[in-house]
This record gives structure tokens, C-alpha cells and sequence, in this order.
């Protein structure tokens, strides 16, 4: 997708700050409203911007308790989506990636205590018909945290 300097500009900007108003993203990039809500709504028509989310300080809401997960799957059951999507319903998993390497599943779970940790992965492996093992990853601290900006400039 060829994206112009404006373009990337007004993403760059909508990851920083996506609760900003169009007039003063406008004003932020020298350019009229019009022009802003026009790309704007064009950047979402190609589903290049798909929505503005909430930062969540989860810590603070209780969720202190952060993990990666690997999951190895039984061969016969790498395909089976609606198993997959099944096994990682639980609301305290957060993202699950399918993975190569070793393991097929990447899932990130926040949870309130280490017993409500020890739950999920219990959870998971109860399910022997789809999990050969899991590895755990506890989150000690977390050095670098999002978004992701690849229109960001230098420092």
C-alpha cells in the first residue's frame, strides 16, 4: 500500500494520541480539517486504521500477574481452528499467536494472582486431546511497551 508523507504522518499521530480532535491533529500537520478527516476516512475504508483503542494500566486495575505461554500441540489438532479458538477462549488470554519452532502457540495472559495463573495453564492442560505441553514465561518487568509506530521519526 503506497502511503504518502501525510499519510503516515497522520498515523503516526493517531498512535500517539487517537482521542485528539481532527482540528487539532490539522493544526499539528499544518493542513485544513477537511483534508485530515478526508484521509482519515479513506486510511479506514482501505482497513489500514481500524479504530482507536484505550492504554489500560492493568496493573492498577489488579492484573499484576503477566506470562507468556507456549503451547505444543498434537500434530492432527495444528489445523483444527475452531479447537484452537476453543482452547484459548479464556478472557485472561490476551493475544495468542500461531508460532513455528518448537511450539505452535504464543498466548499472553494477564491474571490477578498467581493461583488465577496457575488456573489457565491448568485449563489448558486438561485438554490432552489437543496439548502435548506448555512452557510458562512469568513477566518479571517490562522494559519496552507499545504501540508499535513504524512512522515515528528518529530521535
Amino acid at each position: 500500500m503506497d502511503l504518502d508523507a501525510l499519510d503516515r504522518k497522520i498515523l503516526s499521530e493517531l498512535i500517539k494520541d487517537c482521542r485528539r480532535s481532527f482540528k487539532a491533529l490539522a493544526k499539528r500537520l499544518g493542513v485544513h480539517p477537511n483534508t485530515v478527516i478526508s484521509r482519515v476516512r479513506r486510511l479506514e475504508q482501505l482497513n489500514i486504521l481500524k479504530g482507536c483503542s484505550a492504554r489500560v494500566d492493568f496493573e492498577r486495575l489488579g492484573y499484576g500477574i503477566n506470562a507468556w505461554v507456549s503451547v505444543k500441540l498434537k500434530k492432527s489438532k495444528w489445523n483444527e481452528e475452531e479447537q484452537i479458538k476453543e482452547l484459548i477462549s479464556d478472557s485472561r488470554i490476551e493475544t495468542a499467536h500461531l508460532i513455528a519452532g518448537s511450539y505452535d502457540i504464543l498466548l499472553f495472559v494477564r491474571a490477578r494472582s498467581r493461583e488465577e495463573l496457575v488456573e489457565v495453564l491448568r485449563n489448558l492442560q486438561k485438554r490432552t486431546d489437543m496439548v502435548v505441553r506448555t512452557t510458562t514465561f512469568f513477566v518479571l518487568s517490562s522494559v519496552k511497551k507499545g504501540p508499535f509506530n513504524p512512522f515515528a521519526e528518529e530521535p
